[in-house]
C-alpha cells in the first residue's frame, strides 16, 4: 500500500522537475549576447555621427539596455552622480570594441564588466 502511495507522490514530483528544467533551458535561449548588443552599439554610433538610414530603435535600445543593467546593478560600481547616459554608453562602447573575443558572452555581463572596469567600487570620484 505504501509503495502505491509513493508512486503517486513521485510521479508529480518528477513531472515538476522536468517542467522546471525545460523552462530553465528556454530562459537561457532568450539570453541576449554581446553580439546582439554590438549591433545596437553600431546603430548608436551611426546615429551619433548623423549617418542616414539609422535604426533609431536599436540606437536608443543600446542606451536603454545599458541604463537598465546600470540601475539593476548600481551597487557594483562607483559611478559619479554627474555621469550622463552618453558617458556610460561611451564606456560600454569602448569596452566592447576592445574585447571582441567576449562578444559571445552575456550582454548584461559585458555591460557590468565595462562599468566595473571604468568605475571600480573602491574609488571615490
Amino acid at each position: 500500500m505504501k509503495s502505491r502511495n509513493l508512486k503517486w507522490i513521485l510521479l508529480p514530483l518528477l513531472l515538476t522537475c522536468v517542467t522546471i528544467s525545460e523552462h530553465e533551458v528556454q530562459a537561457q535561449t532568450f539570453l541576449m549576447t554581446g553580439n546582439e548588443l554590438v549591433k545596437w552599439m553600431q546603430e548608436h554610433d551611426k546615429y551619433e555621427r548623423g549617418d542616414p538610414g539609422v535604426g533609431e530603435v536599436k540606437a536608443s535600445a543600446f542606451i536603454g539596455y545599458i541604463m537598465g543593467i546600470h540601475d539593476a546593478t548600481l551597487s557594483k560600481y562607483a559611478i559619479p552622480r554627474s555621469a550622463t547616459r552618453d558617458q556610460l554608453a561611451a564606456v560600454v562602447s569602448k569596452f566592447l570594441k576592445e574585447n571582441p573575443e567576449q562578444w559571445s558572452y552575456s550582454a548584461s555581463l559585458l555591460v557590468q564588466q565595462a562599468l566595473i572596469k571604468a568605475f571600480p567600487k573602491g574609488e571615490v570620484k
